[in-house]
């Protein structure tokens, strides 16, 4: 079952309200409600017309909603209230200039996630994701879909040390909790012993 959250911030209430009182205006993209398995399919079948088949279903449904985060973000950023995110957003594109080395030491990637899962803004600190949440719920959105969303809400920057793999899972163990996690890393890290600091969404196993 997907987590619900209990109170809406007063942003996400806000949002809400004004989709709402307007669906007939394109404040939010409503078509966008979709189920995880037709956004999955998709972004799977797209893979395939573009040679690259092999890229994991796991790893395609992170890109598939990290994707989805972002536009819902472009959306929500021409609404008044969103100035918060916008100002933030302004201000560490310009400071950290995400691209990854030798520009930068944040990666595009690892910016992303935290613009959508981490950055929080007012009383409550709201993210963009927990807004998004919010506002599907509100929409009677797919149970799947919004499980998925909570997972990548959820998920967290964290400092590992890698201690083995196999053919498709890579074992790392985490230095604050002491525990090890069997993951799934796109990139592919083969070098025993070698820390990492990584974003993990956990138990995103289970659901495939």
């Amino acid at each position: 079952m997907t987590k619900q959250i209990k109170t809406a911030g007063p942003i996400a209430t806000k949002l809400i309200s004004d989709v709402r009182k307007a669906k007939t205006k394109k404040i939010i993209d409503l078509d966008a409600v979709r189920t995880a398995k037709a956004l999955t399919d998709e972004v799977v079948q797209s893979n395939k017309n573009h040679d690259a088949s092999r890229l994991d279903p796991l790893h395609a449904i992170y890109i598939a909603f990290q994707h989805c985060t972002a536009e819902f973000f472009e959306q929500f950023s021409t609404l008044p209230y969103s100035h918060e995110f916008c100002d933030w957003h302004e201000y560490a594109d310009e400071f950290y200039m995400p691209s990854g080395p030798p520009m930068s030491p944040v990666t595009k990637s690892f910016y992303t996630g935290w613009l959508s899962f981490d950055m929080g803004v007012g009383v409550k600190k709201e993210t963009i994701t927990s807004i998004m949440i919010a506002l599907y719920q509100s929409l009677s959105a797919d149970e799947k879909f919004l499980e998925i969303l909570s997972l990548m809400q959820t998920s967290y920057n964290g400092l590992y040390i890698h201690e083995g793999c196999d053919a498709r899972y890579v074992y790392l163990r985490e230095l604050y909790t002491g525990k090890l996690h069997k993951t799934l890393v796109p990139a592919g890290y083969n070098d025993m012993a070698t820390l990492i600091r990584t974003r993990t969404v956990r138990h995103l196993l289970l659901l495939y």
